[in-house]
């Protein structure tokens, strides 16, 4: 009876020992600091790439002398940069820079060429036209035919020289219709034979300007290139493959 006595003392000591454990302090971490979102000037570099993504703001820049010189300085230097970090990349890296530095050539080219023309809504939508028909500046087709910077350039030299001439013999063309259309209206028919002629000459010569620009470019693309080209952009074959 003592052993059984001793040993419900025991268990009811157990017993108010765990009850009068203290509890574990529990504390709460101070919080975290918040984040301070630091706002930064817009760097050179940032203006440079905002002005080039803008063909707008190009223009505008273009038209000022002293930001023309500062906005082709600065592009040059970028594209410095950008070939002194890719040196060691390897071809790929190599393309992307070259089609890099190609696309910003094009682009202060027609900022150029726009700066130096006129306001007039039929001059700017010739422009966009052509830049349109210059199925060699995308950059898939650069990448599948493998153009070269070289020629690229070539074509947008000969496509500038062609649209040149063709501007030129459709001034021609509209001044004989007008003069036409006098001698219509006055019945003179040996006019109207001559003026009939000379229009015809006329679209004959615009054709010839066409016919050479197609000899152009049979010239500048290789046999490989002509092949890709009708393969994956079969349109590009059948219009005027570069005119507008």
């Amino acid at each position: 009876m003592f052993k059984n006595s001793m040993a419900c003392l025991i268990a009811v000591s157990c017993l108010i020992a765990c009850q009068s454990e203290p509890e574990p302090e529990t504390t709460t971490e101070p919080n975290e600091p918040t984040e301070q979102i630091e706002v930064t000037e817009a760097s050179p570099q940032d203006t440079i790439e905002r002005v080039a993504s803008d063909p707008q703001a190009l223009r505008e820049a273009m038209r000022d002398p002293e930001q023309r010189e500062a906005l082709i300085e600065a592009m040059r230097e970028r594209r410095e940069a950008r070939r002194q970090a890719t040196a060691e990349a390897g071809e790929d890296a190599d393309r992307l820079a070259m089609r890099e530095q190609m696309r910003e050539r094009r682009q202060a080219m027609m900022a150029e060429r726009e700066a130096g023309q006129s306001e007039d809504p039929r001059e700017r939508m010739r422009e966009r036209m052509l830049e349109r028909a210059r199925w060699w500046g995308r950059e898939d087709l650069q990448e599948s035919l493998g153009l070269s910077e070289a020629q690229i350039e070539r074509l947008d030299s000969m496509q500038a020289q062609v649209e040149d001439q063709r501007q030129a013999v459709r001034q021609q063309m509209m001044e004989s219709q007008r003069a036409l259309m006098t001698a219509l209206q006055n019945a003179d028919r040996g006019q109207i034979l001559s003026l009939i002629e000379q229009r015809n000459q006329e679209q004959l010569a615009l054709q010839a300007v066409e016919m050479d620009w197609w000899r152009s470019m049979l010239d500048e693309l290789s046999d490989e290139q002509l092949a890709t080209l009708a393969r994956e952009q079969p349109q590009v074959m059948l219009g005027r493959r570069g005119l507008p």
